[in-house]
This record gives structure tokens, C-alpha cells and sequence, in this order.
């Protein structure tokens, strides 16, 4: 089966009813590679600009791609990348802009025989007062 090839553009968008001086983000726009997903052509622009970034001019916002964003990124444990950034002078929007295209393949169904069942994780998950979660 060949892939099928997604073109994915996702805005967020924030206009604020009183500008913001001081504003802290986190994004997790940037899709994990797995052995179904492959991710290409990754871009995001950020517009105003965060601090300490320098790419164009001030306040013009940008594309970047993932190797001139690679020192903004972080990945947790689950391999998913996360994008912290901030601003400290004054904005009243925020527009974030993420592109990439993604190639699916076929992903074989799980096998539920293979997980526990769903009343042996509601066991686990049951409160008891005192104890830890298990």
C-alpha cells in the first residue's frame, strides 16, 4: 500500500481585549515520526516574534523550519515536541502558523488480547484513602 500524503496547516490565534506585556507559550505543533508517520516539510511562524529570536525584522513574525527551531525544542518522554517561547513587550495578538505534510501508512489494528481489561484498570485506579496510586 503507498502512502497517503496529508497537507496539514493549523492557525492558532489570539487577539487579546487589552495588550499583553508579558506572555509565556508552550506548543506541541510538531508531529513524532513513528513507523506509520513520516513528517516532512515542517514550518512554523510566530508573529510577534519571540524574544531573543532573531529572524527578520522585529515584530514581522517568521517561517522557520525544524533545524532553525531545534534549539527552541524539547522532547518528553513520550517523544513529542514541545516549543516553549515568551514576550515581554507589548502585543495584542498572537497569531502562530504550523505547516507540514505528513505520510501515513498502513498501521496494524491492536490486538486487544494483548492490553488488560478495562475492569482490571479500573481497579487500579480505584481511590483508597491512604494509599498510594498504584
Amino acid at each position: 500500500m503507498s502512502a497517503l500524503r496529508l497537507a496539514v496547516h493549523h492557525v492558532t490565534e489570539y487577539t487579546y481585549e487589552d495588550s499583553v506585556e508579558w506572555a509565556h507559550h508552550a506548543a506541541c505543533l510538531m508531529p513524532c515520526d513513528t513507523p506509520w508517520q513520516r513528517v516532512s516539510d515542517w514550518r512554523l511562524a510566530i508573529n510577534p516574534l519571540p524574544d531573543g529570536w532573531v529572524v527578520g525584522a522585529p515584530g514581522t513574525g517568521q517561517a522557520l523550519d525544524a533545524s532553525e527551531l531545534a534549539g527552541h525544542l524539547r522532547r518528553d518522554p513520550w517523544g513529542n515536541r514541545h516549543l516553549s517561547f515568551g514576550h515581554a513587550r507589548v502585543h495584542a495578538q498572537l497569531v502562530v502558523d504550523s505547516r507540514f505534510v505528513a505520510a501515513l501508512s498502513g498501521r496494524p489494528a491492536p490486538d486487544p488480547g494483548r492490553g488488560p481489561t478495562w475492569e482490571a484498570v479500573a481497579a487500579s485506579l480505584r481511590y483508597r484513602a491512604g494509599q498510594p496510586l498504584q
